[in-house]
C-alpha cells in the first residue's frame, strides 16, 4: 500500500485532456490507496461551490466513488482555489485541511502545505494573498452575482500570467531559509508541498554539519502534458512518478 499526493492540476474546461488524465488517475492509482491528499490549485479557479458545471458535477461523482471504497481523500486549499467549501467537498466525499497541517506519515513527523506562504521573496504577491485570503473580503466577494465573479476571476488569471512573464524565478520559489524555518518550527523530518512548479526530492541539513542530510524537502509536480504524483510507502520509499494515460 502507499499514500498518494498531488498538486497543482489546474482542471478547467477548456483543458480536457487533464480532466481525462484526472479521472484517469481516480479509476487506476487512487483506489488502492492507503490516502490521497490534494494540495492546493485542483482547479485552475474556484469563485465559489454555487459555481457547478458539468466538469464540477463530473469531478466530484468520480471522487466521491473513490471515497466509497474506503480511502481517506484530504484537500487543502491552495492560491487559485481557496474559496473552494465544505458543500462541495462533501459531494465529493473529501475532507479539508488547514495550511499547514502535520501528519504522521508512515512514522515520519511530515508537514503538509500548498507552498505559496514558503515563497517569501515575492512580496506584491504575499501582499495580494493576505487580502485575498481576509474572511470579510471572501463574504463580500460570494455575495457578488456568479457572472461577476468569474469575470474578476479571469481578470485576476491574466493579471498573474502577466506578471509571471516577468518575475524573476528565483522570487516565486520555495525560499529555502524558510524551507528550513517552517521545518524547524513544526519539528518535522519532511516537508511536502506544491505551488512552485518545481518538482524535486530534496535532503538537507537542519542543523549546520553535525547530522548529515537529516531532513527531506519534496515539491510536487503541476500537470500540463502528463499527470504525476508523489506515491509514500510505509518502507520509506518515495516517488515521484509522471504518467500520461
Amino acid at each position: 500500500m502507499n499514500t498518494l499526493f498531488i498538486s497543482d492540476i489546474h482542471l478547467e474546461a477548456n483543458k480536457p485532456h487533464l480532466t481525462r488524465l484526472f479521472l484517469q488517475f481516480l479509476a487506476d492509482e487512487a483506489p488502492q490507496a492507503d490516502a490521497l491528499y490534494i494540495l492546493g490549485d485542483w482547479f485552475a479557479a474556484w469563485v465559489g461551490d454555487d459555481d457547478r458545471t458539468e466538469l464540477t458535477e463530473q469531478i466530484s461523482a468520480a471522487l466521491l466513488k473513490v471515497a466509497q471504497q474506503r480511502v481517506p481523500i484530504y484537500f487543502m486549499p491552495g492560491n487559485r482555489d481557496f474559496l473552494l467549501g465544505e458543500k462541495f467537498l462533501q459531494s465529493a466525499g473529501c475532507r479539508l485541511l488547514k495550511d499547514p497541517t502535520i501528519i504522521d506519515l508512515y512514522g515520519i513527523r511530515t508537514l503538509l502545505m500548498h507552498g505559496d506562504t514558503l515563497c517569501v521573496d515575492d512580496k506584491n504577491y504575499q501582499r495580494f494573498r493576505k487580502l485575498a485570503r481576509n474572511s470579510l473580503l471572501q463574504k463580500i466577494f460570494l455575495l457578488l452575482p456568479l457572472s461577476l465573479r468569474r469575470l474578476i476571476a479571469r481578470f485576476l488569471r491574466k493579471q498573474s500570467q502577466q506578471t509571471q512573464t516577468y518575475i524573476a524565478p528565483e522570487i516565486s520559489n520555495a525560499k529555502q531559509t524558510e524551507v528550513a524555518r517552517v521545518m524547524k518550527e513544526h519539528q518535522v523530518n519532511l516537508l511536502i508541498h506544491g505551488h512552485t512548479h518545481r518538482p524535486s526530492i530534496h535532503y538537507f541539513n537542519l542543523n549546520g554539519n553535525l547530522d548529515g542530510n537529516n531532513v527531506c524537502h519534496i515539491v510536487l509536480s503541476d500537470w500540463d502534458k502528463t499527470g504525476n504524483m508523489l506515491i509514500c510507502q510505509p518502507d520509506g520509499l518515495q516517488r515521484l512518478v509522471n504518467f500520461n494515460k
